[in-house]
């Protein structure tokens, strides 16, 4: 079971005779064999990826050297090769092996002798690319020149799918839109498909929708010259992934309907409870008002612990727990 020198690996001669010699044991062989341990391997290189300091830009430690070293086309080629191989060599032949008119053209190349960079030759299967992409294959391999980038852009979306703190990649093509000055509209469609994924998950949201119509008059009309009405809409979604259930129980809802006919003043009138909350909002309010602005505060001793207990006085209401929105590519999360 050892690593023979010119036979090699053992239990390796003794899967590919297998594989090789009962093809109705493949199945078997690549559900029993192959796939746990590329479960096991995916698991680990993905934890891999997501741990990896260098895949994750902190924005309050940007710096112009640190955006210039990120713009670097090998960092993710290089980060991906180190931390997850495997998955960049499966990624690769996957993209990389030619299909049925790669091999007629690397055939016909091979035999005429000729350069497939000088070959005009059309697709004959349309199904499998466009003539636009046929001068794009170069090397031995028949491959495309850039099919490197594929390789790097899924590994970025699958990590960021787990942790969205692995945003290099998001950060980099972010970039790439903005200074490309990317229409506002693929902006926008970008941002509508992050809403669409936000209201077909089960989390609860709500809208918020806001419509101008703004009415251009012509001094002087004419025929291609006319007074028309532009109607602007704008609508946010906003997810509320903490929300109560009942927040979506109707029937609770219907039932207060026509109570406030009955309201009288006293069901608005403040309790004790009220009193003392908004008598400490008060003082601490004060307080706060003195440390900011009144002259020399700034150079009082533990002035930030005065500001704490300041604010500590100040009551809120935060049935929700804070979140912090997210962004992600393709499309954003609101």
């Amino acid at each position: 079971m050892s690593n023979h020198p010119t036979l090699g690996f053992t239990p390796g001669r003794v899967f590919k005779a297998w594989h090789d010699r009962f093809p109705k044991s493949i199945p078997h062989l690549h559900s029993a064999i192959i796939k746990p341990c590329m479960e096991e391997i995916a698991l680990k290189e993905s934890d891999k990826v997501i741990n990896d300091s260098r895949l994750k830009v902190c924005l309050k430690s940007c710096t112009l050297d640190y955006i210039r070293s990120i713009l670097d086309p090998g960092i993710l080629p290089r980060i991906y090769l180190e931390d997850a191989p495997y998955t960049w060599n499966y990624l690769s032949v996957f993209i990389t092996s030619p299909n049925g008119y790669r091999k007629r053209r690397a055939w016909k190349t091979n035999n005429a002798k000729l350069k497939t960079s000088s070959e005009a030759d059309k697709w004959e299967d349309m199904l499998e690319g466009s003539t636009e992409e046929a001068d794009e294959f170069a090397g031995e391999t028949g491959g495309f020149g850039r099919t490197w980038t594929l390789p790097v852009m899924l590994p970025s979306i699958m990590a960021f799918t787990r942790n969205t703190g692995t945003n290099l990649f998001p950060m980099i093509l972010g970039l790439f839109l903005e200074i490309g000055g990317t229409s506002s509209r693929i902006l926008g469609t970008l941002s509508n498909a992050g809403a669409f994924n936000l209201m077909q998950g089960s989390s609860v949201f709500y809208i918020i929708f806001d419509n101008i119509n703004i009415f251009l008059r012509k001094s002087q009309q004419r025929l291609f010259n006319k007074n028309f009405m532009i109607h602007v809409t704008n609508i946010t979604v906003i997810a509320l992934p903490h929300a109560d259930s009942v927040a979506e129980d109707l029937d609770a809802k219907k039932e207060h309907r026509g109570k406030r006919a009955a309201a009288t003043g006293a069901n608005i009138l403040p309790t004790e409870d009220d009193d003392e909350k908004m008598l400490s909002s008060f003082a601490g309010l004060v307080m706060t008002l003195i440390l900011a602005y009144c002259p020399g505060s700034q150079d009082w001793e533990d002035r930030d612990a005065m500001l704490k207990a300041a604010e500590d006085f100040i009551t809120t209401d935060r049935p929700l727990p804070l979140k912090k929105a997210t962004a992600d590519l393709p499309g954003c999360s609101m």
